[in-house]
């Protein structure tokens, strides 16, 4: 549209101590941007592999919220709240949609075990997304309504210095 603006895409703002929170419209330049903004603090405390899974896990659950959440609906938005805290790397991904139940993604690290346990439900192939997720984190946990996911990741290298406080 011509009348947005580069700044409208992305909104960043420290709203608790040690906390920064982003919000940005459901679409793949605002998801750029934030996964940006991720990776910047991501190099400032975790190593290589841990900061390369942080980010996998990230941009695929932003990339649910943006399609499955809201829909592809560009006038909606995500937001994704971070912190590192006592050796952890903590995140917190919502999105507007009405959310889903959780209780059936599979957490088997085996492509072909999700893929047939999928098949034997009656879902689409896929959902290997999550899967990942959840055994590239330390933590992966759903609100009741399935809109809002909470990551972690262990610091290797111990208690670090929170860069935001």
């Amino acid at each position: 549209m011509a009348d947005e603006k580069p700044g409208d895409d992305l909104e960043s703002y420290q709203n608790l101590e040690g906390w920064v929170e982003l919000t940005a419209r459901s679409h793949g330049r605002s998801l750029d941007l934030l996964m940006k903004k991720i990776e910047e603090a991501a190099a400032l405390t975790l190593e290589e592999q841990e900061r390369q899974d942080l980010l996998y896990a990230v941009r695929e659950i932003c990339e649910n919220a943006m399609e499955w959440g809201n829909q592809g609906d560009q006038s909606r938005k995500i937001r994704v709240s971070y912190g590192i805290f006592e050796g952890e790397f903590v995140l917190k991904v919502a999105d507007e949609g009405e959310g889903f139940d959780t209780r059936g993604v599979d957490g088997s690290l085996n492509p072909l075990d999700a893929m047939f346990n999928r098949k034997r439900e009656g879902k689409r192939p896929g959902g290997f997304g999550i899967t990942m997720v959840k055994n590239l984190m330390d933590r992966v946990l759903y609100s009741d309504k399935g809109n809002v996911v909470l990551l972690s990741k262990n610091l290797r290298k111990g208690t670090q210095p929170n860069p935001f406080a």
